[in-house]
């Protein structure tokens, strides 16, 4: 979820013609075997076209570096760079010059295609109050994001965007790129407009999702109950909050939420299932009553060892069957599964990498699945009638379609061991409060396709998200159906990291994932810039030229065919002769 990075081009942006000819010679043959990228493009921020100066040192930078597509961020932080009488916020664009007019005539006059890039339902960060503050988000908790996001759920929100954003239709253009064309994250939108409005078409409050959900599926209609504990901390941690829904909803959890007290964890029924994850600070209470669950016949899945909660509590350490854990950091992992419990022949797949990874010391528990070094992976404890399942790893921290299908695995197993074979009825619930938030979105993306082709049936609507089913699953920005129902032309997903196994991994999902045939129309994006430690804090540079190459090498290699960079303003003479050779045909 890229946040957006604005300011003027640093210093080291300024490299020397020396080293840009002397870089086209180091990386000259490395690409040779593959064909050039169709579409080489780069975002690019305000301040790199806010002036007619800058703006012709962006096409000068980008003709130097071979790419042809300019996505300018023409609609940010509560001010536009066009022309717009919908508009309530700051219109940088008047009779004295009008940034993208300008940009255009310049873009066409160099052979380079402009897509005006807009961050849609997002009004910006910062302290300043929303333009519109009856129209932004709710948390599950009904709390506002700590950003200011519009509701893709409220009657008059996708009206008003629609309306600026056909505005842009007046400027010699080559297509919209849409971004933040999405919820803040999943654990969005239950504003009061949202969920009234959900409501009267499907007939239940999705607000009941939280501590309520016997006023969704009466308890008798369902056998195994599925709950995921919500900590208080959470409430100011949406992205926990998110990380958890996206992995278990692409699992298929059928999952209410459970506010995190003694009391409510005395109220869960046994046999059932409670999930918790990425909490750490237990008060001795909350251990007591989990015990009690466990012992009654409840099933605990911590996701992620509570490393300063075992140090604290011997009763935490013999409901886990843990004596201790100590982080380790992201890690690629394998699990093998060890002996012949049933569990761990099923969790035994792919390699994926976990944000998080625990060395762990055990206290009783059974190792199921371990690790690639052959430490415990996966550990279960019986406790009573019940049992707790002890990842040694963050489950919900990875985006690798390998950890909905870990979760799917643990669940189905938990519900076989109860008797249980029925369908969870919360998974048809959720499962229509997410269509119904991502249709939202899509309305708007569609409307604005239809304005635009009845403009110019050769005008592209592209957005920055990829085909990824986590992708859809954390903001309910559905790539995949716009590309398969044509309504993006391309799309630009945030590939971000610098590991390249990692992006080989990311990469490979997206193919998978990707509608047939459309694998042209995805257009990687690599970041170019890295945060460094220097002086005991942190600093962001533009990233090492020969990664920047290696990356587009992996792009080049998994079959995409074209590539967007972010962004502008990282784009040093090193990086420009970098990326040069890929724009060139082949000999």
């Amino acid at each position: 979820m890229r946040g957006i990075i604005c300011g003027g081009r640093p210093w080291w942006g300024w490299g020397t013609q020396f080293w840009g000819a002397w870089a086209l010679l180091l990386y000259a043959n490395i690409w040779a075997a593959e064909p050039a990228f169709q579409t080489r493009a780069i975002w690019a921020t305000p301040p790199s076209f806010a002036t007619a100066a800058a703006a012709d040192e962006l096409i000068a930078r980008c003709q130097r570096a071979g790419l042809n597509l300019i996505l300018p961020d023409v609609m940010v932080h509560q001010t536009i760079y066009f022309r717009s009488a919908h508009f309530p916020g700051r219109v940088a664009a008047n009779d004295q010059f009008d940034p993208l007019a300008y940009l255009a005539r310049k873009c066409r006059a160099a052979g380079i295609k402009l897509q005006p890039w807009c961050c849609v339902y997002y009004e910006g960060a910062g302290s300043a109050a929303s333009l519109h503050p009856d129209w932004t988000v709710r948390s599950l908790v009904g709390q506002p994001f700590s950003q200011n996001f519009l509701a893709p759920g409220h009657p008059e929100v996708n009206p008003y965007l629609l309306a600026v954003l056909q505005d842009l239709l007046a400027y010699d253009i080559d297509g919209i790129h849409l971004d933040y064309i999405r919820y803040p994250g999943s654990a969005f939108d239950y504003s009061t407009a949202a969920c009234q409005a959900f409501q009267a078409e499907k007939g239940f409050d999705p607000r009941n999702f939280l501590d309520h959900p016997e006023r969704l599926v009466p308890p008798a209609e369902e056998p195994f109950p599925v709950r995921v504990l919500q900590p208080e901390i959470h409430a100011g941690k949406v992205w926990e909050t998110t990380a958890i829904e996206r992995t278990l909803d692409q699992a298929g959890f059928g999952h209410a939420f459970l506010s995190a007290s003694p009391e409510n964890i005395e109220r869960l029924r046994a046999p059932g299932l409670l999930v918790i994850s990425s909490y750490y600070d237990v008060p001795e209470a909350m251990v007591a009553a989990l015990a009690h669950f466990v012992t009654r016949g409840g099933t605990i899945l911590w996701t992620d060892v509570p490393t300063p909660a075992l140090a604290q509590w011997p009763a935490l350490r013999q409901l886990a069957g843990i004596q201790s854990a100590r982080w380790i950091g992201k890690s690629r992992i394998t699990l093998t599964a060890a002996g012949h419990h049933p569990l761990g022949n099923l969790l035994c797949g792919q390699p994926f990498t976990s944000d998080t990874l625990y060395g762990v010391q055990l206290q009783g528990a059974q190792v199921i699945a371990t690790l690639a070094d052959g430490t415990p992976g996966v550990v279960l404890n019986a406790v009573g009638q019940g049992r707790v399942i002890t990842l040694a790893f963050h489950l919900m921290k990875s985006t690798s379609p390998e950890v909905a299908r870990i979760a799917r695995q643990i669940l189905t197993w938990c519900e076989t061991e109860a008797g249980v074979t029925a369908p969870n009825p919360l998974a048809a619930k959720r499962a229509e409060w997410i269509a119904w938030r991502a249709d939202r979105v899509t309305a708007l993306v569609r409307d604005l396709g239809v304005a635009a082709k009845a403009k110019n049936p050769r005008l592209v609507i592209s957005s920055s998200g990829g085909p990824s089913p986590w992708e859809f699953y954390a903001c309910y920005r559905d790539a995949r159906r716009w590309l398969a129902e044509g309504l993006n032309d391309e799309v630009f997903p945030m590939n971000y990291t610098p590991d390249p196994e990692e992006l080989v991994e990311i990469l490979q999902g997206q193919t998978a994932a990707a509608p047939p045939g459309t694998l042209a129309r995805i257009h990687p994006g690599l970041q170019l810039y890295v945060s460094e430690t220097v002086g005991g804090g942190q600093i962001v540079v533009p990233q090492n030229a020969a990664v920047v190459a290696r990356q587009l090498r992996v792009v080049q290699q998994q079959g995409y065919r074209g590539f967007c960079l972010f962004a502008d303003n990282y784009l040093t003479e090193e990086i420009i002769a970098a990326v040069r050779p890929f724009g060139e045909p082949v000999k």
